[in-house]
């Protein structure tokens, strides 16, 4: 019924990933209805839908699993998703295929196992065939074992899509699926782990890819389209895109898929390429061109070293490799349910009826030890779902609104969130440069905390604290400094009597010609 928002809630509110509690949230899933099967069936909204605190499954018991899960029937309506678990689907959790506009909030919440159909493109997250998208938030989410495309942009502008610490492990094709046309989107602070690996030729699956018959990156930009009536009212300079702090590694045993689709070539082609890359060359040169798309730092550090992946970053690497090879032939297979519970380890098809309810607890622990990732985020935090590392959730919460503002203001005025100079296309550097600027520790801080640099020759040093806003809070040092390792201590409550607030701040060193910044969390 039009006009009756509904919200489905469970009572504990402790996020999914750090709940070792032995009582299962309440599960929403299909069934069996007069001895026939909904496969997980749809969950259709006409007004405004927040599903909280619980476990969803595109799947029923009697192991059967639908295409989807959730459907928008009224156009304009927002479903907020906040802390749910996600199991099973043939084709994705969301769609909105029939109605334009729909808006999407995700946030901390755990998808896994998006897999059912023997398709490339089939598993993932949310896709809309037909109409644009309203906004797509995604932030403080984890998504592993994924077969299919995640988040479909297809070839439709998406009023705002937003995604901000989130982790992605074993994802085999196109995590954010776009031919390219994006007008407003934000990708920051993510962690990506062994994704976006299926091979490609050109003109795969060109009409939900890109239109240039290109591989298709983490990132997919190009030039809007002038004969499209939908996008009437845009610009290129009204677009605005904000690609920065995010982490990528891939497993070496990925390279095989391209070799061996070349080897049998799969589909008659010898001409595979592999699209683990963060960008083709064709959007690297309008982000390298652009006032208004705006990259930096991709962080490429190597294994994260999760603390606890269980079989993840073997077994089901094996797997995912297995899959990416034998579905670019239209093969066959579907990529193996990921599950630790002997219990619940059911194929389809199988008659224990245990399919929709999920390894509880959640069987794995993503946070890691890889320095390269730890610090590297906005405010000196770790990169992907922070709901891994509860202490960083905590800060994080508490400074959401100014982290968000910083974000949007690096967002339209083409700048670098960390320290409010026009961005460039900069890698984080593998070993030490001409001099080096270490993490404030501690890091959030109050009211002290430490900076720790390293000069390679005698310079002329400054070293500078700045609030997110550009103001210059604090000049530590400003002087004529020799090579070697230098520390100096940060006092926030002993400044001239300016007001120093709670807050995100950057330190910037500069040493002859060179610069180098970082951020920090003041905590009072």
């Amino acid at each position: 019924t039009p006009e009756r928002p509904i919200h489905v809630v469970g009572a504990d509110d402790t996020r999914m990933v750090q709940n070792q509690s032995e009582a299962m949230p309440p599960n929403l899933h299909g069934s069996t209805v007069e001895g026939e099967p909904t496969n997980g069936g749809f969950f259709f909204f006409t007004d405004d839908l927040t599903l909280k605190n619980l476990i969803a499954s595109a799947s029923a018991t009697d192991n059967s699993q639908g295409w989807a899960l959730i459907e928008a029937r009224t156009s304009g309506k927002t479903l907020t998703l906040d802390n749910v678990l996600f199991e099973h689907n043939n084709w994705i959790f969301i769609q909105s295929n029939e109605v334009p506009n729909t808006s999407l909030h995700i946030s901390d919440s755990y998808f896994v196992n998006m897999s059912g159909e023997a398709c490339r493109r089939n598993g993932g997250v949310y896709d809309n065939t037909a109409h644009p998208t309203a906004e797509l938030i995604v932030e403080n989410s984890t998504h592993v074992m994924a077969q299919g495309m995640m988040y479909k942009f297809r070839g439709f502008y998406f009023g705002k899509a937003f995604f901000n610490h989130n982790t992605f492990v074993n994802a085999s094709s196109n995590l954010f699926t776009s031919f390219g046309y994006h007008t407003n989107l934000t990708m920051t602070n993510n962690l990506f782990v062994n994704s976006n690996v299926q091979g490609y030729f050109p003109g795969l699956d060109v009409e939900e890819t890109d239109q240039d018959n290109m591989p298709h990156g983490i990132v997919n930009v190009a030039l809007l389209p002038d004969d499209d009536e939908s996008f009437e009212g845009y610009t290129e300079e009204d677009r605005r895109i904000l690609v920065f702090n995010n982490g990528v590694f891939w497993d070496d045993r990925l390279d095989s898929i391209v070799e061996e689709l070349n080897a049998i070539a799969a589909q008659d082609r010898t001409d595979w390429v592999s699209q683990m890359m963060t960008m083709n060359a064709r959007s690297q040169e309008l982000f390298d061109n652009s006032s208004y798309m705006n990259e930096g730092n991709w962080i490429m550090g190597g294994d994260p070293d999760f603390t606890n992946p269980e079989n993840l970053m073997t077994d089901m690497v094996d797997a995912l490799v297995a899959f990416s090879i034998d579905a670019a032939d239209d093969g066959g297979q579907v990529l193996p349910k990921w599950r630790i519970d002997p219990d619940r380890q059911t194929a389809r098809g199988s008659d224990d009826g245990m399919m929709p309810y999920p390894d509880w607890p959640i069987p794995v622990d993503l946070s890691y030890s890889n320095s390269a990732y730890l610090s590297a985020g906005l405010g000196g935090m770790p990169l992907g779902d922070l709901n891994w590392f509860p202490a960083d959730k905590e800060t994080f919460n508490a400074l959401k609104d100014e982290l968000h503002a910083e974000l949007e203001s690096a967002l339209n005025e083409g700048r670098d969130p960390q320290y409010g100079t026009p961005s460039s296309v900069e890698n984080v550097p593998q070993g030490p440069t001409s001099f080096e600027l270490a993490q404030n520790y501690p890091n959030p801080f109050n009211p002290a905390t430490q900076i720790r640099f390293t000069l390679q020759n005698s310079a002329d040093v400054k070293l500078e604290v700045y609030d997110v806003t550009g103001r210059l809070v604090s000049t530590l040092i400003n002087d004529s400094m020799g090579a070697g390792s230098h520390t100096v201590t940060w006092d926030a409550t002993n400044q001239s009597g300016m007001s120093v607030s709670s807050g995100v701040y950057i330190y910037r060193l500069t040493a002859g010609e060179e610069v180098q910044a970082r951020t920090m969390t003041l905590i009072k």
